[in-house]
Parts: C-alpha cells; sequence; structure tokens
C-alpha cells in the first residue's frame, strides 16, 4: 500500500505548477484567452497552497492561527484542482465513447468500465488513495500526453517554438524582469532574443542580467561591454552603414555606364570632327567626350558650343529639344556657324593678335594668326 507524507504535496505541486505554466505559454501562443485564464486561476491557487504548505502565513482557509495545516485536506485540493484543470483543457471525447469514471487521473491508461467505476468519486478521501493520486500527478507525463493533442509539436516545431517563444513574459513593467523559478535553462537562441528585445525598450544592463540568470544563462555572456564599447560599436556600425549605401551608389553608377558601340564610336568621332573644323575657323576649343556619356548628350554639348552664331537658335535650350527637332537645330547651327567663320572679321584696335590652328581633311595642321595689326605692331609705326 502507498503511504502518504507531506512530500507528496510538495512534489505534485511542483509537477502541476510546471505541467500549467507550460500550457499558458502554449495558450499565449496560440491566442487561446479562455485556456490561458483557466491555467491563470490553476497556477494561483497551487501558489496559494504551495504557500501553505511552506508555512506562509496566507488567507487561505485551511490556515488558521491555532492549527497547523492539514496536509491531507492539501493534498484533496491538489487532487481537485489538476482533475478540474484538466477536465476543461483536454480534448472533448466523442458522446458514442465510453465515458471515464470521475477517479480517472488525466494522462493515466483508462480503466476498465464496471458497475462499480460508474458511481462518480470527487475526491478520494482516504490516506492511501490520496497517495497514490498525487503519485500519478508527480510522475512524469510521456511525450504525447504533456500537453493538449491541439498543442501537440510537429517534428519541425522545435525551431518555430523557439522563434515564437514569449520572451516578453519575463519583463514587467519598469524594467524589472520576472521569471518562474521552476523554469530550466532556455536555449540560447531564445535568450538572444530575450535580451535582444529588452535593449531595443531601453532596459539596463543590471535588468538584463538578473532576467538572464533567472532563465538560467551566463549573464557574463550577453552583458558584458561597458557604455564606452556599445557607444565604439554604434560608430562602427554607423560607418559600416555608409560605406555600405557609398557602395551601392557607385554599383548604380557603374551600371548605368556602359562601354560605347561600334556605331556609336563613329557617331561621336563624326560630330567631334564637324564640330572641330568649325571650332578651329571660330578660335573655339572642341569640347572633349566624356566617358559614360551619351551621344545625344556629346552632340548637343557641340551643338551649344556653335550656337552663339546662329541667329535663329541662339536663345533657344537645346536641352528640351526632342531628338527630331534637335537634329535639324543642330544643322542649322553647324551651316550658320561656318557661314561665320568664312566672313572676313573686323577687330579693334585693341584686340591682340592670337594663333588659330587648323586640320585639313586631308590630316594637314596650319597655323593662322588673327587679330589687329595696330595691336601687334603699333609699336614700330610712327
Amino acid at each position: 500500500m502507498a503511504s502518504f507524507t507531506p512530500d507528496n504535496n510538495r512534489a505534485a505541486l511542483n509537477a502541476l505548477t510546471q505541467r500549467y505554466q507550460e500550457g499558458r505559454r502554449t495558450a499565449i501562443r496560440q491566442d487561446a484567452a479562455d485556456q490561458e485564464q483557466l491555467f491563470e486561476k490553476a497556477l494561483e491557487e497551487l501558489s496559494k497552497l504551495k504557500g501553505l504548505l511552506e508555512g506562509a502565513q496566507t488567507d487561505h482557509r485551511y490556515d488558521s492561527d491555532d492549527e497547523p495545516a492539514d496536509h491531507g485536506a492539501i493534498a484533496q485540493e491538489i487532487v481537485r484542482i489538476a482533475r478540474e484543470t484538466d477536465k476543461k483543457t483536454e480534448p472533448k471525447h466523442d458522446a458514442t465513447k465510453e465515458r471515464l469514471p470521475s477517479s480517472y487521473i488525466p494522462g493515466e491508461p483508462a480503466p476498465e468500465q464496471t458497475t462499480d467505476t460508474q458511481a462518480p468519486s470527487e475526491k478520494p478521501s482516504d490516506t492511501d488513495g490520496l497517495a497514490a493520486a498525487l503519485e500519478k500527478i508527480s510522475a512524469p507525463r510521456g511525450k504525447d500526453d504533456a500537453q493538449p493533442a491541439s498543442a501537440k509539436k510537429t517534428p519541425d516545431a522545435d525551431e518555430e517554438e523557439q522563434d515564437n517563444f514569449p520572451y516578453y513574459l519575463f519583463m514587467n513593467q519598469g524594467d524589472s524582469p520576472t521569471m518562474p523559478a521552476h523554469d530550466a535553462t532556455l536555449p540560447q537562441g531564445v535568450l538572444t532574443q530575450v535580451v535582444n528585445t529588452m535593449r531595443e525598450n531601453g532596459c539596463s544592463d543590471e535588468a538584463i542580467a538578473r532576467c538572464i540568470t533567472e532563465c538560467g544563462g551566463n549573464p557574463d555572456d550577453y552583458v558584458h561591454d561597458s557604455a564606452e564599447n556599445r557607444d565604439i560599436r554604434q560608430r562602427l556600425d554607423d560607418m559600416n552603414r555608409r560605406d555600405e549605401e557609398q557602395r551601392q551608389e557607385l554599383e548604380r553608377l557603374s551600371r548605368r555606364t556602359r562601354p560605347l558601340t561600334d556605331d556609336e564610336h563613329n557617331e561621336v568621332s563624326k560630330s567631334e570632327a564637324e564640330t572641330d573644323s568649325v571650332a578651329q575657323s571660330l578660335g573655339l576649343q572642341t569640347p572633349r567626350y566624356i566617358p559614360g556619356e551619351s551621344v545625344k548628350g556629346y552632340q548637343r554639348r557641340c551643338a551649344k558650343l556653335l550656337q552663339s552664331h546662329s541667329a535663329d537658335w541662339k536663345n533657344t535650350d537645346l536641352s528640351k529639344l526632342p531628338p527630331e527637332v534637335f537634329e535639324l537645330a543642330s544643322r542649322q547651327i553647324h551651316k550658320d556657324a561656318q557661314e561665320a567663320a568664312s566672313r572676313p572679321m573686323r577687330y579693334k584696335d585693341s584686340d591682340p593678335i592670337r594663333p588659330v590652328t587648323q586640320r585639313s581633311p586631308t590630316g594637314h595642321t596650319r597655323t593662322e594668326y588673327r587679330g589687329s595689326f595696330r595691336s601687334a605692331f603699333g609699336a614700330f609705326m610712327s
């Protein structure tokens, strides 16, 4: 026969507390408000029983100033809480299935139904029955019975559970994290999420260290740098972010800059030669092609150099002209510039002599000096 001792109460309380706290976390992840409230209520009652068992002065109905706590009554309350809570949280049975006796302990194999087991039995009143019930509650539950069927894990659920771990349960208002005392060491990934979230919320290092300690971790692994080191790390992160932005900008510009095709090279060379033949006669310097520049952009720059010699287009913004209109304007500007270069020029007496170099179509180079004769030889004139 099983013997009843107060240690049965303590073991059963610890087992139920751990089981219901796990159930509460599962209910929070699944947004099951009813089950969450049910587990909260059960944990509150278990907390009162635990305080009564340890001799704390509470308002529990079994505590009195004259007599010590009744361990038998505490055992009956533990069994009652376990049966009521598990009955409400376990999946509903099919009405066509055989009903289990009221003395059935959740997690144990269903007993065979007899006429003796049909009568309801709310609480075992004998010592042996209480001890047996508490031993069943305290016994480790199987993997499939540790939680309701709706909360059983799939083979790939461990990683998802770690990602969805409700680490916000460990933080109260005022930067004072709390942690259930029974919880074992949490996975490192979960602890890292807790630390990162607390840092984002502005928690101090002392609060983070207390939370890690209560979670069973080593604070030195997570809170090992000072405010100065964090400031240095923040500046380094800012520098890395700026470098990354500049690198992306350079990549964007490099994608825009592409080598010219053979046809585009020919167009650039033709535009440069046509402009240079007129610009040299006018004493102007032909602009050079800039790598990465479009052919149309270079042609507009060449036309702008000679634009002032065209009476029709000298006040027009060439950059706003459509391609078809610009073709007409470019030909007219070059024609007007050639006529201006062929006309004899009148120089002021103060205009200095300047060299003008021209290249002929055959490749010969010729240098002419243009300017005022009096400016060049006035000192030798009487």
